[in-house]
């Protein structure tokens, strides 16, 4: 039969082979495998009608779906998975704090200057992407440097891992997409607001 997954789920295939049970009097423990359209309230009771007088030892025994000895064997990484997201869903959240405080710093420390370039004739939407490019290449950089550090420590992570290697570039790519999106909205109102500077506020203000 085809490749199966015995000691764990991120375990590597191995190859697997039926011997009918008769040929081998030593068995420890079976297991009855039943593929059904049934659901499992009804399955119960019909496999222990048709095994009653076959097998009454199998048919008192509990009947569970695979699925649910796929979420019990699943479990423990799935709640340290969840851990994982709630701290990466916190971080991201600072980095964005941390993004608008600096963007904002940036942008009252250059008051005066964007005062002085919207009196000479520049455009409040100029004004807005460059701040919006400035925040892009600072997120930029950090990216970059998260990327390289990320692909480091892949491997260490590999164990959590089911049906995705750890280094994924499609998970990666997405990681940065999202972390591209929220430098922007986070780098945005700070623009907005630099966009609507007062040249007269902003000389007599300096």
């Amino acid at each position: 039969m085809g490749d199966v997954r015995h000691g764990a789920l991120e375990s590597a295939f191995t190859a697997e082979v039926y011997f009918p049970m008769r040929q081998y009097a030593d068995y420890a423990r079976v297991a009855l495998v039943v593929r059904t359209s049934m659901s499992a309230t009804q399955l119960g009771p019909a496999a222990r009608a048709a095994l009653e007088s076959v097998a009454p030892e199998v048919a008192k025994q509990t009947w569970s779906p695979v699925q649910s000895l796929i979420d019990k064997a699943s479990s423990p990484r799935r709640f340290v998975v969840l851990l994982l997201t709630g701290f990466a869903s916190f971080a991201l959240v600072l980095a964005a704090l941390g993004v608008y405080a600096l963007i904002s710093y940036g942008v009252n420390a250059r008051r005066q200057e964007i005062g002085i370039r919207l009196a000479l004739g520049a455009a409040p939407g100029d004004v807005r992407a460059s701040i919006l490019r400035g925040t892009l290449t600072l997120a930029g950089g950090g990216m970059v440097l998260g990327a390289l550090g990320a692909m480091a420590v892949a491997p260490a992570l590999s164990g959590l891992l089911h049906g995705v290697s750890s280094r994924d570039p499609v998970s990666l790519g997405a990681a940065l997409v999202l972390l591209g999106v929220v430098s922007a909205c986070a780098g945005l109102l700070p623009a907005q607001r630099a966009a609507r500077v007062d040249p007269s506020v902003a000389l007599r203000d300096g």
